[in-house]
């Protein structure tokens, strides 16, 4: 058996790229992260690559990657048109042991927490503005996430308003922290704020584009907890949980729940 757990180990991505593919280093993120043109899709600054990530180098690009990262043999796969068990046999060569190497268990990890109060105050002050914006009305863009939620997505004006549900219609900084243009989704367990989650507009990702960035579909304000469960607290003393795709899919679930709850009490 090939040991694909020490090839991606131990193999370079950066030996890998043509000569001509030259990247630079733009952070300290995964080990030391390099950006630059894709070599599947091209694209001046899309392509990323931390070649020494705990788990492995990988690679990601915002046109081509399908919104994931990927691993030295997937990189194989798509630049030699191989499949798995030809790519990973490239790249084992003599040097790379061909027996299943043992999976080391991965250390128990800390236990999350909100982001601090500096974060919670920028947070706070992002959700009330982009409320506002919303709720009040009388500019295009609100209107047009008014009607997205309530046609689109089936939220009553009731849900959009206990969720905290707003609209953010430029960048905007807050303190050293950043809002994406498009609908605002807090993300609210025990009374903190963990994450302001944002849908972005389409013209955001499409200026992003155009300057070779990228944008994700959900973006969310910097410095929150990613990983937070959003309706985490709906949970308590609950005897049955229901997992949505995304929160407008839970908020939808919520509005079936009210009106199954007040067809009871009519009958």
């Amino acid at each position: 058996m090939i040991d694909t757990v020490k090839i991606k180990q131990t193999v370079n991505l950066l030996d890998l790229l043509a000569p001509e593919v030259t990247l630079k280093r733009v952070a300290g993120t995964g080990g030391g992260e390099f950006a630059g043109p894709c070599p599947f899709c091209g694209g001046a600054d899309r392509f990323r690559v931390q070649p020494h990530h705990p788990e492995g180098g990988r690679w990601y690009c915002r046109g081509c990657g399908e919104e994931k990262w990927h691993d030295v043999i997937d990189f194989v796969m798509r630049r030699d048109k191989v499949d798995f068990y030809d790519a990973a046999q490239k790249l084992a060569g003599d040097d790379v042991p061909r027996t299943a190497a043992p999976v080391p268990t991965p250390a128990a990890q800390p236990l999350a927490s909100a982001p601090g109060p500096d974060w919670q105050a920028a947070a706070t002050a992002a959700i009330g503005e982009a409320c506002d914006y919303l709720l009040a009305g009388g500019k295009p863009d609100a209107g047009a996430a008014w009607r997205y939620l309530t046609s689109f997505r089936g939220l009553t004006k009731e849900t959009i308003f206990d969720a905290g549900l707003g609209f953010n219609p430029d960048w905007r900084r807050y303190g050293e922290y950043w809002l994406a243009p498009g609908i605002v989704i807090p993300l609210l367990v025990g009374g903190e704020f963990w994450s302001v989650n944002v849908r972005t507009t389409k013209a955001a990702r499409q200026a992003a584009e155009s300057r070779g960035r990228g944008l994700a579909k959900y973006q969310a304000m910097s410095g929150s907890v990613k990983k937070a469960l959003y309706a985490a607290d709906w949970l308590l003393f609950a005897r049955y949980g229901l997992v949505c795709e995304g929160e407008f899919d839970a908020l939808l679930a919520e509005v079936g729940r009210d009106a199954g709850a007040e067809v009871a009490d009519v009958e």
